[in-house]
């Protein structure tokens, strides 16, 4: 679980720092998610029961990557459902319901406490991964569009224009 949380942690502050497709406070909260999470990392929990360092990293990891789908979303015409005010809302539901079933059952100490904490850690550390790659394709998308004013049959005047010469 350690070397997962540190390879988690270390990609979600390489996705902040380089994922230029959504705005600073979205980067800069990612990076806060990834160091909350080495932290949870570095804290292990004991079999006592938890630290409260070790509560503390987990609280923040927890807030930070719930709120972040909030902070991506695009006000602008979304080319992806995901990246939309309402894909980011539904996420952020989605997040807090997990959250909330993680607080139930460490509160009720159950035995099913390690799979909801796998299943809330998988989902949540996916997610990043998820806007990454929408922000890749719609920027493909965006790339692959006529400028605009420039109809189709513009584009094809220009590139029948560019042709060589000796071509038909």
């Amino acid at each position: 679980m350690t070397a997962a949380l540190l390879v988690v942690g270390s990609c979600q502050i390489a996705t902040g720092a380089g994922l230029a497709g959504v705005g600073m406070p979205a980067r800069i909260l990612l990076i806060l998610t990834g160091l909350s999470t080495l932290g949870i990392a570095a804290t292990p929990e004991p079999a006592a029961g938890p630290t409260a360092r070790h509560l503390a990293f987990a609280v923040s990891c927890v807030v930070t990557t719930a709120v972040w789908p909030v902070l991506v979303a695009r006000r602008a015409p979304a080319r992806s459902w995901i990246l939309s005010v309402c894909g980011c809302a539904m996420v952020t539901v989605v997040f807090a319901v997990l959250s909330c079933w993680l607080l139930i059952a460490a509160r009720d100490g159950g035995g099913d406490l390690g799979m909801v904490e796998r299943l809330t850690s998988a989902v949540q550390g996916l997610f990043p991964l998820v806007v990454a790659l929408a922000v890749r394709q719609a920027e493909r998308d965006a790339g692959n569009q006529p400028q605009r004013g420039q109809g189709r049959f513009q584009t094809l005047a220009v590139t029948y224009a560019d042709r060589p010469k000796d071509s038909p």
